[in-house]
C-alpha cells in the first residue's frame, strides 16, 4: 500500500527487502504497519525476503539491508551490538503463484544484559564496555554503576550483518542449536580518589533471546584503595542458565553450581 509512514521520534518499524535470484534488490519498503502489504512478482522467477522488526526505533525509517543475498555483507553496518529490541526473517527461493502469500518466521535478534554492583561505597563507580570480542575496540556506549544506582539493564541487539547466522543457529553435532557468541566485558573501577583502574576483560556468552546476569562483587577497601574483583556469572533464558566464579586477581574464571530453591 501506499499509506504514508509515521514520522513520530520514535515508532516501530517493519523494513523489507526484496531480491531477484541473482542477488539484485528487487523491491524495498518501511512500514509501523504491515496489515495489507502486497507485491508484484514476476513468473518464472524466484526471491529472496529478508524483513526486519524493530522496537522503538528512534530515527527516521533507513533500510539495513544494503547488501545482496549473495554476498552476504554490509559494509556499512555498525561491527558492535546496539541497543536496539530486533526481529528478523528471511526466506530463499520463493515462487509466486497467482494470489500467492510469502510467509515468513521472523526470530528475535536481541540478548539481554543485567549488570548488578555489590560493594561499591559513596563516591566510587563501575563503568563496563559490552564488544563482541576481546580485540574490539567499538562499543555505543558504556554502562556507569554507582553507589546510589548499582543495578542496570539493556537489550542489545546482535551486528547485522550477523543476523542470517543468528537465524539460523550454531551446527553443533549434525544440528543447529539456539545461537550464541563470545562477548568480551570489560571493566573499570573509579575509586574514591577519582584514580580509574582497569579490572580487565572477561569473556561471557551471549545467546539469542536470553538474559546474562552478571554480579559483580566490590569490597569497600578495593573501592577506596585497591583493585580486587570477584564477578559472578549467570545466563539464562531471561530467568536462569550458567554461572561462572571470576577471580580479577588471579584473571581467571570457574564454572559453579547453580544453586536452586
Amino acid at each position: 500500500t501506499h499509506e504514508p509512514l509515521s514520522r513520530t521520534d520514535r515508532c516501530n518499524l517493519y523494513e523489507i527487502s526484496v531480491y531477484t535470484e541473482d542477488g539484485a534488490k528487487y523491491a524495498v519498503g518501511s512500514f509501523d504497519a504491515i496489515d495489507n502489504l502486497t507485491i508484484d512478482l514476476l513468473d518464472g522467477k524466484t526471491y529472496s525476503f529478508k524483513v526486519s522488526y524493530t522496537l522503538n526505533y528512534p530515527k527516521t525509517p533507513t533500510n539495513k539491508f544494503d547488501y545482496s543475498v549473495s554476498s552476504g555483507s554490509n559494509a556499512l553496518t555498525p561491527e558492535y551490538y546496539r541497543f536496539f529490541d530486533v526481529y528478523y526473517g528471511a526466506i530463499d527461493e520463493y515462487t509466486p503463484t497467482i494470489n500467492g502469500n510469502v510467509e515468513i518466521y521472523m526470530k528475535r535478534m536481541s540478548f539481554g544484559l543485567k549488570l548488578v554492583a555489590n560493594g561499591l561505597v559513596d563516591g566510587a563507580s563501575i563503568r563496563t564496555e559490552l564488544k563482541r570480542n576481546y580485540y574490539d575496540t567499538t562499543t555505543e556506549a558504556p554502562e556507569t554503576l554507582t553507589y546510589s544506582s548499582p543495578e542496570c539493564e539493556k537489550i542489545y541487539s546482535f551486528t547485522e550483518n550477523t543476523w542470517d547466522k543468528v537465524y539460523q543457529g550454531v551446527l553443533e553435532n549434525g544440528d543447529y542449536v539456539n545461537y550464541y557468541e563470545t562477548a568480551s566485558l570489560q571493566i573499570f573501577l573509579t575509586r574514591t580518589d577519582g584514580i580509574e583502574v582497569d579490572l580487565g576483560k572477561y569473556d561471557i556468552l551471549v545467546e539469542r533471546n536470553k538474559k546474562i546476569c552478571v554480579n559483580i562483587n566490590i569490597g569497600e577497601s578495593a573501592s577506596m584503595t585497591s583493585n580486587g574483583i570477584v564477578i559472578t556469572q549467570e545466563e539464562e533464558e531471561m530467568s536462569d542458565g550458567k554461572q561462572y566464579e571470576i577471580d580479577g586477581e588471579e584473571g581467571t574464571i570457574t564454572e559453579t553450581p547453580i544453586i536452586t530453591e
